[in-house]
């Protein structure tokens, strides 16, 4: 199945469905890696009444611009995954009109999902997992990215940027048996996903410039501040995921967003690190995120 994205680029989007479904659920996947790796939470959720939806960000899985390399998302390409998942949203809903829709956003995906919340208002609950608040070097990255841009260099593999932000995250997990340790402390996962040709690639400068920006502006109060009041929003990570500095910034995302919505929940686990659906208690989390939406039905 494809969806046509907001430039024409055709999006990979895969659906699961059981009998008689009760909501829709939206997976937006992280950085580097693609819809294949959520196979086993939408699996879960078919069984427990709900369709699922996974689909390749552009530049990842199978969804890569024409004569392009995976990592490269095109000029702009943050905004541009946020309106390839309005492009999602609303296939989605022709499809189902009747059913509540939620987005599931991981790392990368989360920020998608943040801005596309404050952008439009058209779901009934999100969830974001593995996310962060105000990164630090977030203004080192836009300079650093920018300027080799600027240089002419945005289709090309961000070795530094990558390297930098690989070894800083492994940093508290020392001595290192791989480049991503810190992805989980199950050593089969960061096996499968090292080895997995279409997961850990070099992301483009281009991206990076993208991103970063893309960050900075969905994190200003004034965009924050345009996010619905009544949002339901599910908020969880790893208490030892580098990406959220260890729980202090998720911390201060969850108190951001609980000035801005009055449901708002947070769950950290403890010793658990960024990929929570890939960790050594991932059933766990699987059977948080279907309390979590089964709650949001009754309410």
């Amino acid at each position: 199945m494809k969806v046509v994205g907001s430039d024409g680029l055709a999006i990979e989007v895969k659906e699961y469905k059981g009998h008689d479904p009760k909501a829709l659920l939206i997976c937006v996947h992280g950085m580097a890696e693609h819809r294949g790796r959520y196979d086993e939470l939408a699996a879960y959720l078919k069984e427990q009444g709900y369709v699922v939806l996974t689909y390749d960000h552009r530049g990842h899985g199978q969804s890569i611009l024409r004569g392009e390399r995976k990592g490269y998302l095109g000029v702009d390409g943050f905004n541009k995954m946020v309106r390839d998942l309005e492009a999602v949203v609303c296939e989605e809903k022709k499809q189902y009109p009747l059913l509540p829709l939620y987005l599931f956003g991981h790392s990368m995906g989360s920020f998608v999902v943040q801005r596309y919340i404050q952008v439009h208002h058209d779901v009934n609950g999100v969830i974001l997992m593995g996310s962060g608040y105000k990164p630090k070097g977030l203004s080192f990255g836009i300079l650093l990215s920018g300027l080799m841009v600027k240089l002419g260099r945005g289709k090309r593999e961000g070795y530094l940027i990558d390297a930098i932000l690989n070894r800083e995250y492994n940093r508290p997990f020392r001595p290192n048996r791989t480049t991503f340790d810190w992805l989980s402390r199950d050593d089969r996962s960061v096996d499968r996903y090292r080895d997995d040709p279409d997961c850990g690639f070099v992301m483009s400068y281009q991206f990076y410039y993208d991103f970063f920006r893309g960050i900075r502006t969905l994190q200003k109060d004034k965009n924050l501040r345009r996010i619905p009041p009544k949002l339901p929003i599910f908020i969880l990570s790893g208490l030892h995921d580098p990406v959220g500095e260890m729980g202090k910034k998720i911390q201060r995302l969850y108190e951001a967003y609980r000035t801005m919505t009055s449901h708002i929940d947070l769950k950290l686990y403890k010793d658990a690190r960024h990929e929570l659906l890939h960790e050594l208690n991932k059933e766990e989390v699987f059977r948080d995120l279907l309390h979590w939406l089964e709650k949001q039905r009754v309410r």
